[in-house]
């Protein structure tokens, strides 16, 4: 059934690969940023990304594994670059209306990914330091949601005092 659906494993693979690039994007679509001032497009867009990674934790390694085996040669086929766009407007945007500093916005962004998908990307490994703590619990989650929030809030919006 894979040659019927997929053409081949590999086609399979790529499908497996575009899902979750797919369904963010929907996701993110359906927020319609632009209708909030950039601090809050922000939070919303932080607090989506993080509710989709929560929803989906082990989809993060594909990302990992596509980098190692592939070198990237299917993510690029993805409309990856369409999610990251969503994030870069709205730091753009915020630069532009001076609601943020002057950052680099495609390294900000890779920033703030990794400051939303590290949590799940590295649960693995992580959950050996707190043994304590069920991370992966909703309270544990919303917790993590609030600092990256607040984090990233820090890094888009306060500095910019000191600079």
């Amino acid at each position: 059934m894979i040659y019927y659906y997929f053409q081949s494993k590999e086609g399979l693979y790529q499908a497996v690969l575009q899902r979750p690039a797919v369904e963010m994007h929907e996701g993110f679509e359906q927020l319609n940023l632009d209708q909030f001032p950039p601090e809050e497009a922000l939070k919303v867009l932080v607090k989506e990304a993080i509710a989709y990674e929560a929803a989906h934790p082990h989809r993060g390694m594909l990302w990992f594994q596509e980098a190692n085996q592939n070198q990237g040669k299917y993510f690029k086929q993805g409309n990856w670059q369409e999610n990251f766009s969503y994030l870069i407007k709205i730091l753009e945007r915020g630069m532009t209306e001076g609601c943020f500093r002057q950052i680099d916005p495609f390294l900000t962004t890779l920033h703030i990914i990794g400051v939303c998908n590290l949590y799940f990307n590295a649960y693995e490994n992580i959950k050996h330091t707190r043994p304590d703590l069920q991370l992966l619990s909703s309270e544990m989650i919303e917790e993590h949601t609030q600092a990256a929030v607040n984090f990233i809030w820090l890094v888009c919006d306060v500095l910019k005092i000191r600079d």
